[in-house]
Order: C-alpha cells, then sequence, then structure tokens
C-alpha cells in the first residue's frame, strides 16, 4: 500500500462514521471532516479506499442545491433592500441586462430603438450612496 493509504485494520473511522457525517453537509467535504474531526488527507484517503462515499457527497450536493440557491437568493434580496452597492451591481449586470444595462458602456448606438447603456460599477453606486 502507499504511505497515505490506511489498512482495513488500522482504520480509526468506519465506512459507517464517514456516511453519517456525509448526510446533511450538502457535500461539503471541509464540513465532514470537522464532523468527524480529522484531517484533509485523511478525508481524501477514505474517499480513494471508499468510491461510494464520492458518490454519496455528490448525491447529498445534488439534494441541497435548491436549497442552498433559495438562501442565496435571500441574502441576495435582503442586500438589496439595505441598498449594498456589490448586490447592485451583481443584478443590474446579470438579470438587468435584459432591461439595457451593461456592466461595459457600448459606443455603438446603432437605431433609436437599442437600448440604453449604463456602465454601472461600484464606484459609481457608492458616489451615489455616499450622496444620501
Amino acid at each position: 500500500m502507499k504511505n497515505d493509504s490506511l489498512s482495513k485494520r488500522s482504520q480509526k473511522y468506519t465506512l459507517d462514521d464517514f456516511k453519517e457525517a456525509i448526510r446533511g453537509c450538502a457535500g461539503n467535504k471541509s464540513l465532514v471532516r470537522r464532523r468527524l474531526g480529522c484531517s484533509s488527507q485523511t478525508l481524501y484517503v477514505y474517499l480513494r479506499m471508499y468510491p461510494e462515499l464520492e458518490e454519496l457527497i455528490k448525491h447529498e450536493r445534488e439534494i441541497y442545491k435548491d436549497d442552498l440557491v433559495d438562501i442565496a437568493r435571500l441574502k441576495l434580496r435582503s442586500a438589496l433592500l439595505e441598498g449594498s452597492p456589490y448586490a447592485i451591481c451583481l443584478v443590474l449586470r446579470t438579470i438587468g441586462r435584459a432591461d439595457g444595462f451593461h456592466s461595459s458602456p457600448d459606443t455603438k448606438r446603432d437605431n433609436s430603438d437599442s437600448p440604453y447603456v449604463l456602465n454601472v460599477t461600484f464606484e459609481t453606486i457608492k458616489s451615489l450612496d455616499d450622496a444620501k
């Protein structure tokens, strides 16, 4: 066996210990390590020895993916309501693109029907916020 491998007899943790630690961690390997109290090296040795653990981590990520996105959306909404310049820039540069907001100025306006382009930067919003 390689130096970083654990023999089956000298394992400190059981396969069930790892499965238990993985459940409810949303696929976060750092959280799995903290729950077990093990090092990154130990975690990765077990993941190599037991490929089903990596599959369980992937499965956990899929289960929690929608919840994590929902939480992020709520946090973004809260940040917007508080007037966070970063949140405002993010929304205008992504969702606002459909309404003509862009992150860089468009100097070529071919016709009058094309959307106006607004160069939104953190500095611009911060200066507006400071003016309040």
